[in-house]
C-alpha cells in the first residue's frame, strides 16, 4: 500500500513517532500532578486496574485494528486513522477546558493542535488518494 509517492508503512511511522511524543508530553504532565511514580508502563501503571492491550486513541483496541486492516484500501486504513485523530482532538479539546490549572490547559491545547495538523495531513492524503484513484 502506499500513500501518494511514499509506502504507507513509512507515512504512518511518522504519524507513530509523533504520537510517542505525545505520550511524553502526558507522562510530563502526570508526572508534575501525581505524586505517583509511573514507571516505563505509562499510562498502563497509571490507570486503575490491569491495562492487558495497547488501545489506539479513540479507544479501538491495537489487535482489532490490525486484525480490520489487511484486505482494506489504503482509503479505507486512511479513513480510520482520521477518525482515530478526530477522536482525540475532540477528546484533547474537553481535557483542555476541564483542566484544573494553566499547565494542564496548556499542554492539552498543544495536543489538540498536534491532533489537528495530524489530521491535516491525513486529509491531505487521502485527497491524493482519491484524485489519484478516479
Amino acid at each position: 500500500m502506499h500513500f501518494h509517492e511514499i509506502p504507507a508503512g513509512d507515512f504512518f511511522k511518522c504519524l507513530v513517532a509523533a504520537e510517542d511524543a505525545h505520550k511524553e508530553t502526558l507522562h510530563n504532565l502526570y508526572h508534575g500532578l501525581s505524586t505517583s511514580s509511573t514507571g516505563d508502563d505509562f499510562p498502563g501503571s497509571a490507570l486503575p486496574g490491569l491495562v492487558t492491550e495497547t488501545i489506539l486513541e479513540g479507544g479501538l483496541p491495537l489487535a482489532e485494528a490490525l486484525r480490520w486492516l489487511p484486505g482494506k484500501t489504503a482509503q479505507q486504513a486512511l479513513e480510520l486513522a482520521i477518525s482515530l485523530e478526530v477522536n482525540a482532538c475532540d477528546r484533547y479539546q474537553i481535557m483542555s477546558r476541564d483542566a484544573v490549572d494553566q499547565e494542564g490547559r496548556q499542554a492539552f491545547e498543544y495536543l489538540a493542535r498536534e491532533e489537528k495538523v495530524h489530521l491535516g495531513l491525513l486529509s491531505d492524503e487521502l485527497d491524493r488518494w482519491l484524485e489519484h484513484h478516479r
